[in-house]
């Protein structure tokens, strides 16, 4: 039960001397406070009755109206708050919310929003991307831009589906989008905004991912580095994808934002997972970047693209020219890189701990790796055995 009252906050004066009359809302054993239009000194309020005292810096009248405004005030987000089905789970933080009108009906489409909005924050572009298209299919599919959780039950989700899958939509696509739903719901739920009783994933089951065979063989990868290539943009995805493969399947976007080398290695936190690593810079892979030198960044594709993502999209179009000229019958992209340098070390016997550790795989719990110092020259040299080996693949 949510519960109002009009009070100040005597120790948060102004220059001034007065002090802002607020809502206090106490819900679920929680407390915060709703500015008011209002300030009196600290002694012309009655903290008993929660009313302004006459004397001060208002007129009688004035004080009679915003006392009579308070009043109106309190019994309005009363009657929000008793207009939310399910208040008594609701956290303070949704109930603040809808009390200061920060938001439309919340439904599924409003909560999607705030997820979209925080990852824009965040400059998480690719789950802002899929978040995005999750709500539009969801839009068509209900034709409508207003979705209450209750309506999201289980032949709701089997509907939307089988309505991806007559489109022609595979069945992992479909997966990311139900995930996406989940998250949401689990949202509104611990909000309080629906009740977990009409949870509908005990019962619809996503619809598994298959995952999508990325390795390369070392002859593969070695024909890949050994090409000759004429044409200069061919020729920049492939060094890229090489480069890549030489820094352990460093993905792009980490590539792209190195700004230097320090003490023969690059170091850099990894966009997924947020986890610090080290690696140093073979002359392989020196080479490389030595023939496209950056103005601000370490390499020179953000110099050409706006962002790495069109860059990166350039360099996996082109990789499929690159695959054919290897007669490689897979459709090798950048994703290759990373699973394939983990999987050739596995060929040649480098231990599976070794592998986690130079692909940067946690081995152990956060707090027990803080006290856990990596050895950065054995990770090194395991991938100086990998280099050498595709090098000496024919």
């Amino acid at each position: 039960m949510a519960t109002f009252r009009v009070t100040i906050k005597r120790n948060e004066k102004l220059l001034d001397g007065t002090t802002n009359i607020k809502i206090r809302v106490c819900h679920n054993k929680k407390t915060r406070y709703i500015a008011t239009d209002y300030y009196i000194p600290p002694k012309y309020f009655d903290a008993k009755t929660g009313t302004v005292k006459t004397g001060g810096p208002y007129s009688r009248d004035e004080v009679n109206k915003i006392n009579s405004k308070l009043q109106i005030k309190l019994g309005v987000m009363a009657d929000k708050a008793e207009k939310q089905k399910n208040l008594r789970f609701m956290d303070i933080g949704g109930l603040m919310k809808i009390l200061r009108d920060k938001h439309r009906e919340y439904d599924f489409f409003a909560l999607v929003e705030e997820k979209i909005n925080i990852y824009n924050k965040l400059g998480n572009l690719n789950y802002m991307d899929s978040f995005k298209t999750t709500k539009t299919i969801v839009e068509n599919f209900c034709g409508t831009s207003i979705l209450p959780f209750e309506t999201i039950d289980y032949n709701f989700l089997m509907r939307l589906e089988n309505s991806l899958k007559f489109r022609g939509i595979k069945a992992n696509s479909i997966g990311v989008f139900m995930r996406n739903i989940r998250t949401i719901y689990n949202q509104a739920i611990s909000m309080g905004l629906v009740e977990l009783s009409l949870y509908p994933f005990r019962k619809y089951r996503i619809p598994k991912e298959t995952t999508r065979h990325r390795d390369l063989t070392s002859s593969e990868i070695a024909a890949i580095a050994k090409i000759e290539i004429k044409e200069p943009l061919i020729a920049w995805a492939r060094d890229m994808f090489m480069l890549s493969f030489y820094l352990i399947g460093i993905n792009m976007k980490d590539l792209m934002y190195v700004e230097k080398i320090e003490e023969g290695c690059i170091n850099y936190k990894r966009s997924k997972g947020k986890r610090d690593y080290s690696v140093k810079i073979w002359p392989e892979a020196m080479d490389i970047i030595n023939r496209y030198p950056g103005k601000k960044y370490l390499l020179n594709t953000l110099d050409n693209y706006s962002d790495y993502r069109s860059a990166t999209k350039r360099i996996n179009k082109k990789m499929k020219d690159v695959g054919g000229l290897c007669k490689i019958q897979k459709p090798v992209s950048t994703y290759y890189a990373r699973h394939a340098w983990g999987t050739i070390a596995s060929s040649i016997g480098i231990s599976l701990d070794n592998i986690s550790r130079a692909l940067g795989h946690r081995l152990v719990s956060d707090v027990t790796i803080i006290y856990v110092k990596e050895d950065q020259e054995a990770i090194d040299r395991v991938n100086r055995k990998v280099i050498d080996h595709i090098l000496n693949s024919k």
